[in-house]
């Protein structure tokens, strides 16, 4: 296992981020308080949530993910250990299936993340996953997979931005497991389906939803209700794919273009906390942990494979420290505070949808934005001084 070496600083600045002093202590290297911190996260996570436990669902897929890209940087087996019984609590439920709609395909990318280590034995959720994918979720007229799938309620939108991240990212790493069976083709065509008609061209941000056959965004672009989460799941979903296509690929120069409008926009929106506002444009409205963790990740990481220009370092350095003032200290240990619970795409719903501790897609944000400021290969672009 690789560790990083142990240092006085480290454990004070984690003492010092849960006694609520300041993160942004020059002494410390950004990546070294946020390594601590992040162990201390995972660690008490998977101390006071047993893995058979945790449901198949989008929360709980984007905690899973979170755990699996921390182990990326620190070599921590403990976190892979723990998300494979998480998978094969669920594995044999495929029949009856677990994929209904979109949402269900989160979790699927960390069995596919522990199948690319050649070490867990869950092929069923995998083939679930592409099966729903091609064979029985629903589309749309333009051939968007629609959000709510198969679920029998009654669609107020077809595609919603959600999807992005729930289908890109398993998409990418199906291509890298399964090569030559069209995955990434898919996800190409997905992501331009989606931010062709999500993306607003004023403002560069995304709105949460589109009703297909009649042609009309959820919410409304004249609304000006951007949800900070929405933009953070189309722009981790952007650099994701961008990261994993040819230099040479048709769609690559239109869909690097969405991502750095995307970038800039939310850029300028952030509050000098280093949080967004869950509606990005309303300073009324409360800053929010999982979208602001995933603005950070997907900033960082744009950084890192030199997707964002280099001005992007600077709201990814800020979204971090925003993020370390939302972990405290209570008695299960170090918790993620500030996460917004599930929210349907209605203007005036967001700003009144409660905040928690301990969301399953609050911690795992907040983890995979740790993750790209911890361990040796993190993203060196955005450690080091402000400049």
């Amino acid at each position: 296992m690789r560790t990083r070496p142990a240092t006085i600083a480290a454990p004070l600045a984690l003492l010092g981020v849960l006694l609520g002093w300041s993160p942004s202590s020059p002494e410390t290297p950004l990546r070294d308080r946020v390594g601590e911190v992040a162990v201390a996260v995972a660690d008490t996570w998977l101390a006071t949530i047993p893995a058979a436990s945790m449901d198949w669902d989008w929360g709980e897929g984007v905690a899973a993910f979170g755990l699996l890209e921390l182990a990326r940087v620190t070599g921590d087996e403990r976190y892979p250990a723990y998300v494979l019984r998480y998978l094969e609590r669920h594995r044999d439920e495929v029949d009856p299936p677990l994929y209904y709609w979109n949402d269900d395909l989160t979790p699927a990318l960390s069995a596919v993340l522990l199948a690319l280590r050649e070490e867990a034995p869950v092929a069923p959720l995998i083939d679930g996953a592409v099966h729903y994918i091609f064979e029985t979720g629903p589309r749309t007229p333009s051939g968007g997979l629609r959000h709510l799938g198969q679920l029998p309620f009654f669609v107020i939108a077809d595609l919603w931005v959600d999807s992005l991240f729930h289908l890109i990212p398993l998409l990418v790493r199906l291509e890298a497991l399964q090569a030559e069976a069209g995955h990434l083709d898919e996800a190409v065509h997905q992501t331009l389906l989606f931010a062709r008609v999500l993306q607003d061209p004023e403002s560069g941000l995304f709105t949460h939803a589109w009703i297909d056959d009649t042609e009309v965004p959820v919410p409304a672009f004249e609304a000006r209700a951007f949800w900070a989460r929405g933009n953070g799941w189309a722009l981790a979903a952007l650099v994701d794919l961008l990261a994993a296509l040819p230099a040479e690929h048709p769609a690559r120069a239109e869909l690097l273009a969405r991502t750095r409008l995307l970038a800039d926009a939310v850029g300028e929106l952030q509050h000098p906390s280093g949080l967004w506002h869950t509606l990005l444009l309303d300073e009324t409205t409360y800053l929010e942990t999982a979208g602001s963790a995933l603005l950070t990740y997907a900033l960082a990481r744009g950084v890192r494979h030199e997707l964002l220009p280099r001005r992007s370092r600077h709201p990814a350095r800020r979204g971090m420290r925003g993020l370390l003032t939302r972990v405290h200290e209570d008695a299960s240990g170090t918790v993620v505070t500030g996460t917004s619970g599930g929210t349907l795409p209605v203007a005036d719903l967001y700003a009144a949808v409660p905040v928690a501790d301990q969301l399953p897609h609050g911690v795992g944000a907040w983890l995979l934005a740790a993750s790209e400021f911890s361990g040796t290969r993190s993203a060196p672009a955005c450690d080091g001084p402000e400049d």
